[in-house]
């Protein structure tokens, strides 16, 4: 037993002599760049002008609602106003979903889904509308409309794919006729 000991012994301090003399430094390797490569070292010669939402060629194309234009009616006496809200969805990974558009009404942090519309795959431009009465918020918080695309649901639940707000600021009512 002590020889097996001494042999496992003399392997393990030449297999740390060995580790212990092999050079520190990386190793870089390098190729040619190739046509249609989608690798870092080939795409940084090229120039970016942003993202791109429609070029498949880089496989991160997502799910996309954005808000094109609101537009608020004048207030009622009562305060109550008709939003319009003009937006964008690009729908992929769901043959069918549903474009929502909400408001803090109840509370400054939670949101009440006021209207939506179901919506097939594919990208196209549409208009929601709700008739709102507007929060001012204490300490400064912000009334917010939130647009939201929803996939499908299976199962019972519901996926978030994309959402968008934007801060809404809430028009005085107008003034009683005296």
């Amino acid at each position: 037993m002590n020889i097996t000991l001494r042999i496992f012994g003399l392997w393990l301090a030449g297999a740390l002599t060995l580790f212990a003399a092999a050079p520190t430094n990386d190793v870089q390797l390098t190729a040619p760049a190739r046509k249609g490569s989608s690798s870092l070292a080939d795409r940084k010669k090229e120039t970016s002008a942003g993202p791109k939402i429609w070029d498949a060629s880089n496989g991160q194309i997502e799910d996309l609602v954005e808000i094109v234009s609101v537009k608020e009616q004048p207030p009622e006496a009562d305060g109550r106003r008709k939003v319009t809200v003009r937006l964008h969805y690009i729908l992929l990974h769901y043959p069918k979903g549903t474009v929502t558009i909400g408001f803090n009404l109840k509370s400054a942090t939670k949101f009440v889904a006021v209207a939506q519309l179901p919506v097939d795959a594919g990208s196209a431009e549409i208009e929601l509308s709700a008739t709102i009465t507007p929060v001012a918020w204490p300490k400064g918080q912000p009334f917010k409309l939130v647009v939201s695309l929803l996939g499908e649901p299976r199962t019972g639940q519901v996926s978030l794919l994309a959402a968008v707000s934007r801060v809404m600021k809430p028009l005085p009512a107008p003034a009683p006729a005296k």
